[in-house]
């Protein structure tokens, strides 16, 4: 029996090719009805541009050209206006993924029987697995790190709810009143959602399948002028996050110090700890 609820899957690609897309392949290979793929082309290059239209329009998919790197949130956006102007249903599911996402058929097909079924919650995550093995989503929200879960079937209290952005898959009806903060060019993004949501009262739902996700951050291999270019959008991101509230704002530089204490030793550069507080600094000194 077909699903009610179908699933709109929005795919952010940067500068790459939807047809070598672990996230792409996977859906398309799972070859399910309900399951709909909407391609957030965030490249700057018109050989990815093309190639990704082509690579869409053959696989039934929607191809959507953002007119360059405009970061997640704003493709994210985008991708919600459009199924506004499509007409979908508002108990439809987004599903918003990063290209590199290990997304699986198992996941595809439970999320949309557990969003019928559980009709008071709103938000459903899977487990995101890191590399190293470490469970960073759903997690407990915390100050300054949030605190991950040591097993798979440890519950997180909703007041603490914490979902990664890749993967977390809501009712299109959240965003009758919502849009992701677009001042947040990629990072912090899903914990500023996360927390609007939970202030808005809106229920998450913890679904016990395993996603396997790459995190740049925690790759093992950083060096100081690969982590720079990286830093230069997280801090200024982290920054718009921590201004909307004082106690955020007051944490912002302890945050940045601690971070750096852990970079500057997985780099093996004390400069890396020095760079990211006159980096913070600057962010701070040059926002208007």
């Amino acid at each position: 029996m077909e699903n009610k609820i179908k699933l709109h899957c929005i795919i952010v690609i940067y500068n790459a090719y939807i047809s070598e897309s672990v996230t792409f392949n996977n859906i398309i290979n799972a070859k399910l009805a309900s399951c709909r793929i909407i391609v957030m082309d965030n490249s700057e290059r018109k050989d990815f541009k093309l190639k990704n239209k082509e690579t869409c329009v053959s696989n039934n998919s929607t191809y959507i050209d953002m007119g360059g790197d405009l970061g997640l949130s704003k493709a994210f956006n985008a991708g919600v206006d459009y199924l506004y102007r499509k007409g979908v249903s508002q108990n439809d599911i987004v599903v918003f993924l990063n290209d590199d996402t290990d997304i699986t058929k198992e996941y595809l097909i439970e999320l949309p029987k557990i969003a019928e079924k559980e009709t008071e919650y709103d938000v459903f995550a899977p487990i995101m697995q890191g590399q190293n093995g470490v469970l960073y989503s759903p997690a407990r929200q915390g100050f300054f790190k949030n605190k991950y879960p040591k097993t798979v079937d440890e519950e997180i209290p909703q007041n603490k709810f914490f979902a990664i952005a890749s993967c977390c898959s809501c009712r299109l009806s959240i965003f009758s009143d919502y849009r992701f903060d677009e001042n947040i060019f990629m990072d912090v993004i899903d914990n500023d959602f996360c927390y609007e949501q939970r202030k808005k009262g809106t229920k998450f739902y913890k679904i016990n399948i395993v996603i396997q996700q790459k995190y740049f951050l925690k790759s093992g291999n950083l060096t100081y002028d690969s982590l720079k270019g990286r830093l230069k959008i997280m801090l200024p991101d982290l920054w718009v996050f921590c201004k909307k509230k004082p106690l955020r704002m007051i944490g912002y530089l302890p945050d940045v110090a601690a971070r750096g204490i852990m970079y500057s030793y997985q780099t093996k550069s004390i400069r890396m700890w020095f760079w990211m507080m006159k980096y913070a600094l600057k962010c701070m000194i040059n926002d208007k």
